[in-house]
């Protein structure tokens, strides 16, 4: 972004924006990872994804979706937006150029051709939520004031000037809309009309062919009265969506070592899962998939968390055995104390073998990362300087210190990579690992045998 042209008021609203972004952990929103600046632009890192936006998905579909992919697609944002709105904050302008598929909708006809469920769309219609730069925190029973967003998918209440959070839920009801029939249900030529039609008219359900559960759902989204629309918690519990739930909790659609995996987490050093925080971030979305899937059925309150509740009810569909001590220990994958729930990045945390997920090249990298200043060694300026890309703002010397030292075989407070590598060796075969590294080390022109 070009500073020169920025005023003092969209530089406020960029730190804003980037101040959401940075606090939103869920599989739906698109992933930022970090913000820096230099003498003349801003520059802002977030997730890639190759596919289209929603509204040229459309396009190259024939302007439309039927209703089971609809459905998908709308429990997906309802999802995210439930999540965001839980945490105060208010998207205030949700659009099809605002969702993006991760993958190219080739990619998605592949398998989407095969199967026509919903059950194997779920990973394959996966998409984002991005642009928050018109969104706001808002306190509860807070009201906002200032119409912001797509004339088409602005609601009454924002019209008049006193709206919140439900907001939100009308543009959800006109992005369906949209997809089941290829249509705005409020058309005009000019913003005045279509703001007068979005007040004091209702859209035409006649020509929709679409069944009485999907209609239902939109006339409940497209509510003029905001205290009658319902939430996102509650639209996500409407019989519409019901089929995608009842498919991912049946007690067959999780394989059973993820769910073993999640059970038999342990404790591991902080500087460790720092790393495979870093390795998880920049997984694949084919990688990525099946913990996707897991996160909703394992989140029964559709709220973008898992609770203990969450947990307990999971292994009593798939008839498993989970003790309290297995939850504590699982429990210490959260950087907060006595948090009672995960978010989606430390459920992943959770599940993943690292063994499959941990090549040679991928642990070089991850060396790399966080060998800041690339004399290869680690030290805590170099953590202190990840831990600030992370988000970690605030940041004691003490605390880089332990991590540092529990970490740490020489116990210096420095690591090489050859300490990096062992703190796998119960996971991976070091020796043969140490050996692939070296090789990558010399074709990349390191002088040195670090190891």
């Amino acid at each position: 972004i070009y500073k020169k042209n920025l005023k003092k008021r969209d530089i406020n609203n960029l730190e804003k924006e980037i101040d959401i972004l940075s606090s939103l952990d869920h599989p739906n929103i698109s992933r930022f990872y970090e913000a820096f600046h230099d003498e003349n632009h801003f520059h802002i890192v977030m997730e890639l994804c190759r596919g289209k936006l929603l509204s040229k998905f459309l396009k190259s579909n024939g302007g439309y979706l039927d209703e089971k992919r609809s459905r998908i697609i709308i429990m997906k944002i309802l999802h995210a937006v439930n999540y965001c709105h839980s945490l105060g904050i208010v998207h205030c302008d949700l659009k099809p150029d605002n969702i993006i598929f991760e993958i190219p909708k080739e990619e998605l006809d592949d398998d989407d051709n095969e199967k026509d469920d919903d059950n194997s769309k779920l990973n394959f219609l996966d998409l984002k939520i991005v642009d928050f730069g018109l969104s706001s925190r808002i306190k509860k029973n807070e009201k906002l004031n200032k119409t912001v967003g797509t004339p088409y998918f602005i609601s009454p209440e924002m019209l008049k000037g006193e709206y919140d959070e439900k907001c939100d839920i009308w543009s959800i009801g006109v992005i369906l809309y949209y997809m089941l029939s290829g249509k705005f249900p409020f058309y005009a030529e000019d913003n005045y009309e279509i703001f007068q039609k979005i007040e004091n008219e209702e859209p035409n359900y006649l020509n929709l062919n679409i069944s009485e559960k999907a209609k239902d759902f939109l006339k409940k989204c497209l509510t003029k009265n905001p205290r009658i629309r319902p939430s996102a918690k509650e639209s996500l519990f409407h019989p519409w969506l019901e089929p995608i739930f009842t498919c991912i909790r049946s007690n067959n659609f999780l394989s059973q070592n993820l769910i073993l995996n999640f059970a038999t987490y342990n404790k591991c050093p902080q500087f460790k899962k720092l790393i495979l925080k870093y390795l998880i971030s920049n997984m694949g979305h084919i990688e990525l998939a099946p913990y996707k899937s897991a996160f909703y059925a394992f989140d029964f309150k559709n709220e973008g968390i898992i609770t203990i509740k969450g947990i307990k009810k999971i292994f009593e569909i798939y008839k498993l055995n989970i003790t309290d001590n297995q939850i504590k220990r699982i429990m210490t994958i959260c950087d907060e104390p006595n948090k009672q729930f995960l978010t989606y990045s430390e459920f992943i945390l959770c599940c993943i073998n690292i063994g499959d997920i941990l090549t040679p090249e991928k642990l070089l990298n991850a060396f790399y990362f966080f060998d800041m200043d690339n004399n290869m060694i680690i030290d805590s300026t170099d953590l202190k300087n990840v831990l600030l890309r992370f988000g970690k703002y605030v940041i004691n010397k003490k605390d880089i210190e332990k991590i540092l030292l529990e970490a740490t075989k020489e116990k210096d407070n420095k690591i090489g990579i050859k300490e990096f590598i062992m703190m796998y060796k119960d996971d991976i075969d070091v020796d043969e690992y140490i050996k692939t590294i070296n090789n990558l080390i010399e074709k990349n022109e390191y002088n040195t045998n670090f190891l």
